[in-house]
């Protein structure tokens, strides 16, 4: 990515995060319901942290990491596996 912009949540961090469909490729934990996001990278970790969080359910921590969110931007659906942090080089 050639130049990123601040986090459409917070508008203080820069996009540091892509979602793409990784789920299929880990073989411990594999879900039918993620959709292909095509989004450019608007959110920091942050914020796309605090997303899926939201949508987990309250009293259930302990199965989050199994859990989805839609995507804050097209709606796509998205599990913790999809979420790439982007490395400078």
């Amino acid at each position: 990515f050639s130049s990123l912009d601040l986090c459409f949540g917070c508008n203080t961090n820069q996009s540091n995060v892509v979602r793409e469909k990784m789920c299929d490729f880990i073989l411990l934990f594999s879900t039918d319901s993620c959709d292909i996001c095509t989004c450019p990278p608007t959110w920091c970790g942050e914020c796309l942290g605090r997303v899926f969080a939201a949508a987990q359910p309250e009293g259930e921590p302990e199965s989050w990491m199994e859990g989805t969110a839609s995507c804050p931007t097209c709606r796509a659906t998205f599990c913790a596996n999809d979420v790439l942090l982007i490395v400078d080089d």
